[in-house]
């Protein structure tokens, strides 16, 4: 079952009914982090549309960035726990809470790295 508009977490992570574990970018092999950042670039894809965002907040070169794939991936863990079958009913109420100081993260960020909609700066 897919949700209307097309977004599954993705069950082949999902092990026992849980989300998977956060994810400690630094300690994965070289093969990890790409099916990693596939999964996560699944996610923040459907995540800018669904919410809206623009460059200043996930800027295309998102994964250029290692701060912004540190907060995208631990928001996407969050996402997961908020939502997984087992969370508190209030529990995706909390991760509109955590998103909103989240995003406000995100733009200072990108604010500093400079980077805009067609450029990228290193």
């Amino acid at each position: 079952m897919t949700n209307p508009d097309g977004f599954y977490p993705g069950r082949s992570r999902v092990r026992d009914g849980f989300p998977p574990s956060p994810v400690c970018w630094p300690a994965l092999t070289i093969e990890e982090h790409g099916e990693q950042l596939a999964d996560l670039t699944d996610w923040v894809d459907w995540m800018t549309e669904r919410y809206r965002l623009d460059h200043r907040t996930i800027p295309p070169c998102w994964p250029e960035h290692g701060d912004l794939v540190e907060e995208l991936s631990a928001l996407r863990t969050a996402w997961q726990y908020a939502y997984a079958h087992t969370a508190r009913g209030d529990a995706p109420l909390d991760w509109h809470g955590g998103f909103a100081a989240s995003r406000q993260r995100l733009a200072d960020w990108v604010a500093r790295a400079g980077c805009r909609a067609k450029e990228h700066r290193p």
